[in-house]
């Protein structure tokens, strides 16, 4: 019961904060010109490729087999399934750093467009202030797959530890030759 509880607490403080960068980064993003938020879209796209090809490199190490299996054609419906259950942990990142990279661009491609509209410079303030909650919403995402990328150190740690101490228990059980 205190595991559902510590979830739930999980998700409050993961919505509570999103929530406060969102009212904070349109509060006071309406007075950061646009200029100095491009970079911060440029950092946030780089910081995302990064991730991007971290997580990638990752599911080619530790389930090289998984990749193979999900797109062969002879593999079963079944077992396409299972690979990719075993590798979702790890894709989950992946998807939020390719979102983060679309959004990016899309931001740094739109945005020398939009400027010359007369529509957009008479909300250009309220643009602003959307444009820095996204920034700390991406942020926050991006932050969220750094930690999601140490997981993997993780999952090798103990995997590491769970053969060692089969080892030990293989060696006590083992026969001794020497005892006929």
């Amino acid at each position: 019961m205190s595991s559902k509880i510590a979830k739930y607490l999980f998700c409050f403080l993961v919505i509570l904060i999103l929530l406060l960068s969102v009212y904070f980064g349109y509060f006071y993003g309406k007075t950061v010109s646009v200029k100095d938020q491009l970079p911060l879209y440029k950092s946030l796209r780089d910081l995302s490729a990064i991730i991007f090809a971290i997580m990638g490199a990752w599911i080619a190490i530790i389930f090289p087999n998984a990749l193979a299996n999900i797109f062969k054609t002879d593999t079963s419906r079944i077992k396409r399934s299972l690979e990719i259950q075993r590798i979702r942990l790890l894709t989950i990142p992946m998807f939020l750093s390719t979102g983060s990279i679309i959004i990016s661009i899309g931001v740094e491609f739109f945005y020398p467009i939009l400027k010359q509209l007369n529509f957009f410079l008479s909300i250009s303030k309220t643009l602003r202030g959307f444009s820095y909650s996204l920034i700390a919403i991406l942020f926050i995402i991006q932050i969220w797959c750094l930690i999601m990328a140490l997981l993997p150190t993780q999952l090798i740690s103990d995997d590491v530890k769970q053969k060692r101490e089969e080892k030990k228990v293989a060696k006590i059980y083992e026969p001794n030759p020497n005892t006929d």
